[in-house]
């Protein structure tokens, strides 16, 4: 069940700091980073990740708050989870590209996060803009795979 494969990626927490920072390109230059999901679990383990990593984190409890959190503070990469209440991952990315757009803005990463690792899934995220994606249970090294090429192919 959820419950337990959230708790599995917890446990393997203290594995993944020493990894994470000693794999990183030495010219990365990492700012912000907000987390968009509607599971406070999955947020404090994002989040904890996103420290690790050098990031300023910011959080949003839905895709509606994050596309408001986004306009705000402009940040480098957003862990986007897929399925949420008030809006959904898919609906806020394409909100998001679309202010990018307007605004001239360099365009953020956008990581999608989701329960469906099916193919239509993956074309229904990058339809919508999404940079990558990676399935739940998120694992340590999907997301430190997803950082490095989503920043580092800028």
């Amino acid at each position: 069940d959820e419950e337990s494969k959230v708790f599995e990626v917890l446990l393997d927490l203290p594995y993944i700091t020493k990894k994470l920072i000693s794999e990183l390109p030495n010219n990365l230059k990492l700012e912000t980073l907000l987390i968009v999901d509607d599971n406070k679990i999955n947020r404090k383990v994002l989040g904890r990740i996103g420290e690790q990593f050098g990031y300023q984190v910011f959080f949003a409890e839905n895709g509606l708050s994050g596309v408001k959190h986004f306009i705000k503070i402009k940040p480098d990469i957003v862990f986007m989870d897929i399925q949420m209440p008030v809006m959904d991952g898919l609906q806020s990315t394409e909100l998001i590209r679309k202010y990018e757009l307007k605004n001239h803005l360099e365009r953020s990463c956008i990581l999608g996060i989701t329960a469906h690792g099916t193919h239509l899934y993956e074309d229904k995220c990058k339809a919508a803009g999404m940079d990558f994606m990676v399935n739940k249970p998120v694992k340590k090294d999907q997301i430190q795979d997803a950082i490095i090429s989503m920043t580092t192919n800028r």
